[in-house]
C-alpha cells in the first residue's frame, strides 16, 4: 500500500507576522570606507568614459542607429548612389588637376574663414584646402543620404 501525500494548507505554512522596529538607527561613528572598485568596475569605468568622450555623451547606441537609418536610406536610393558617385569623380579629377599643376583652385567658392591665410593658397597646401573642401569639410557635398532620413513635417 501505498502513502498518500499530506494536503497541506497555505495558511498553515505562512510565518507570523512580526512587529517591526522603526526607530531611528543612530549613525556611525567609524568614518566611511571607501570601497576600492575591483579591476573588472575599472576597466569598465575607463572604457564607458573613453566612449563618452569620443561620443560627446552620447549612448553609441544611438549613433548606430542614426547611421543605420542614413545607410539603408543610401542602400535603396540608387539615383543619390550615382549622384554621389559622380560627384567624387568630378572632385576626384579636380584635385587630381589641382595636385600635378594642370588646373587652378577655385576662386569662385565661398571664402572659408579657416583658409584666409596666404600661406594656404601656396602649393601643397593648396590641394589640402581644396581636398578638405571637396570631401565636405567645407559643406558643398550632400551630406543627406536621401529624402527618408529627415523627419517630414504634417502640415
Amino acid at each position: 500500500m501505498s502513502a498518500r501525500p499530506q494536503i497541506v494548507s497555505p495558511e498553515s505554512t505562512t510565518p507570523a507576522l512580526r512587529r517591526v522596529d522603526t526607530t531611528p538607527l543612530e549613525p556611525s561613528k567609524e568614518p566611511a570606507r571607501e570601497v576600492e572598485p575591483t579591476v573588472y568596475e575599472a576597466m569598465d569605468r575607463a572604457a564607458h568614459a573613453a566612449v563618452a568622450k569620443a561620443t560627446s555623451g552620447l549612448a553609441p547606441s544611438v549613433l548606430a542607429e542614426a547611421w543605420m537609418d542614413w545607410a539603408v536610406h543610401l542602400a535603396v536610393s540608387p539615383g543619390k548612389q550615382l549622384q554621389l558617385m559622380q560627384t567624387a569623380i568630378q572632385n576626384s579629377q579636380a584635385l587630381w588637376g589641382l595636385a600635378l599643376g594642370a588646373a587652378r583652385a577655385d576662386t569662385n567658392a565661398a571664402p572659408d574663414r579657416r583658409f584666409a591665410g596666404n600661406g594656404w593658397r601656396k602649393y601643397p597646401f593648396s590641394v589640402w584646402t581644396q581636398a578638405h573642401l571637396m570631401t565636405g569639410g567645407g559643406g558643398r557635398t550632400p551630406r543627406k543620404a536621401s529624402t527618408g532620413s529627415r523627419r517630414r513635417m504634417k502640415t
